[in-house]
């Protein structure tokens, strides 16, 4: 509560102060925390107690396909918000540094989940199939590329209007290459590019068409910005207008839907050869599914300055959730995380219930590194913890 109202204190409340839209932050905290739950229970769940072919667990499984895709959505909406919050003339130099340092993090904490050394004598052990594990990409590479994307876009863009045209252009693109690259073996490509185009070496998830979500999400944001920007300007809508502004909306996510599946269905009964995760179709059908949760939520009002902000602190630290609980289920280098002790041990019931205090825990956490920021502490902290880690990195 202390930090929620310190991040108040002397200033207007989130909304009148950053212009975002609540309902926007709300769906990107949601899909993270979707996400979190999955990796937590499918890692730590034993895999015979429960069927992805009965329900709930279908249900639920197709579900998670959607949480990457709506986060990277959300994402690339939020940060028109975030990058025009002062300015509509494109971003300054020190976002700019801002934005590419959190990209190079972003890569490295991805990699360093996938480590080769463990401990100092496994720097003289390191072989071709561990090595083939480390240059794994998982989402925090794409989010870092999609992330180092963005902002040139917003470098050289210098108004809302430049960021649309540029975003869809290269959403088109990147949703054009998908298909062309993931059934591309790339073998004049060292492996460590290779794995960012296709998932022939182990990768999780790949730039095409994975980078179209977070494009297309900018796209959306711009309209969303700019509709807030007018109506700040004019007098605010009346019922009529925002019942015609919501029935757009609905019938935009359920056409999006409708075509996503005519042209899925249309390519399989053609005989057409495509993988799933590639396809224009699931791409334009999941599109329209982020959509329709958007109008859902969009229609949920919220009244209370601290539950408004405490989703601004954690749909903004976002990421750092997801790191955070990599770090708790994975753990990091020779520090072991809980799948090492319980991997695939549990009941569903318990399972859900570890997943549960992993999310919590997560959420606590990043809430005292919010705090840390806030106090610009955070560097001390750091540094404080990376020595400690190298200390008993060293003593193994």
């Amino acid at each position: 509560m202390n930090i929620l109202r310190m991040k108040t204190a002397g200033s207007q409340d989130f909304i009148s102060k950053s212009n975002r839209e609540v309902y926007l932050d709300l769906v990107k905290f949601f899909a993270m925390i979707m996400m979190v739950a999955g990796h937590s229970f499918f890692e730590l769940a034993n895999p015979n107690s429960y069927s992805l072919n009965l329900f709930p667990w279908n249900w639920w499984n197709f579900a998670r396909g959607k949480t990457a895709p709506t986060f990277l959505f959300l994402s690339g909406a939020v940060h028109v918000f975030a990058n025009f919050k002062n300015s509509t003339t494109g971003i300054s130099n020190q976002l700019l540094k801002k934005r590419i340092n959190m990209s190079l993090i972003l890569l490295l904490i991805g990699y360093l989940l996938n480590s080769p050394i463990n401990s100092i004598d496994d720097i003289y052990n390191i072989n071709d199939e561990k090595l083939k594990i480390f240059f794994q990409v998982n989402i925090l590479q794409i989010f870092g590329v999609g992330l180092f994307i963005l902002a040139l876009i917003y470098k050289f863009a210098n108004n809302p209007n430049k960021v649309f045209i540029y975003s869809f252009i290269l959403a088109i693109i990147s949703t054009l290459l998908a298909a062309f690259f993931i059934h591309n073996d790339l073998e004049y490509f060292p492996l460590f590019i290779r794995n960012y185009f296709n998932y022939k070496s182990g990768s999780v998830f790949v730039i095409f068409p994975y980078i179209s979500y977070l494009l297309f999400g900018t796209c959306f944001g711009v309209i969303s910005y700019k509709t807030k920007q007018k109506n700040k300007i004019n007098k605010s809508p009346n019922f009529i207008e925002k019942s015609v502004s919501n029935y757009n909306h609905l019938i935009s996510s359920i056409l999006l839907i409708i075509i996503g599946v005519v042209i899925t269905k249309i390519m399989y009964y053609s005989g057409i050869i495509f993988d799933l995760r590639s396809s224009t179709g699931i791409l334009i059908r999941n599109l329209g599914i982020i959509m329709l949760i958007l109008f859902i939520i969009k229609n949920i009002k919220i009244q209370s300055k601290i539950i408004i902000n405490l989703i601004s602190i954690l749909s903004k630290r976002a990421i750092y959730i997801y790191v955070i609980h990599l770090f708790i289920i994975y753990g990091i280098g020779n520090l072991r995380g809980l799948k090492h002790f319980y991997g695939h041990n549990f009941n569903p019931i318990p399972a859900l219930g570890v997943s549960f205090l992993i999310i919590i825990f997560s959420i606590l956490i990043t809430l005292f590194i919010d705090y840390l920021i806030l106090k610009n502490k955070i560097k001390h902290f750091l540094i404080s913890s990376i020595i400690l880690y190298w200390i008993y990195f060293i003593l193994q």
